[in-house]
């Protein structure tokens, strides 16, 4: 994936992949520089740091209660030799 020329639309796939730090350090230099050369890319990125932050802080991990847990991992066979805790 060429980085010389980043357009819009490489931008917004690009872009959960750098709020989430995941992105290739060859491709981080394009995106910033088109970031600052183009201020509706800018805000996108602005919005999508601030949706998942909201997601982040909103989303609580819960685990299932232990009847309930055993009979979901019963039901998937590649999981039926792993012992249930």
């Amino acid at each position: 994936m060429g980085c010389e020329s980043v357009n819009c639309k490489k931008i917004r796939e690009w872009v959960f992949l750098y709020v989430d730090h995941e992105m290739r350090e060859e491709m981080v230099l394009a995106f910033r520089q088109h970031l600052s050369q183009c201020p509706h890319c800018a805000q996108t990125k602005l919005h999508t740091e601030t949706l998942l932050a909201i997601v982040r802080k909103r989303a609580t991990r819960q685990r299932a209660p232990g009847d309930l847990r055993k009979k979901i991992l019963a039901g998937l066979p590649h999981r039926r030799t792993i012992p249930v805790r």
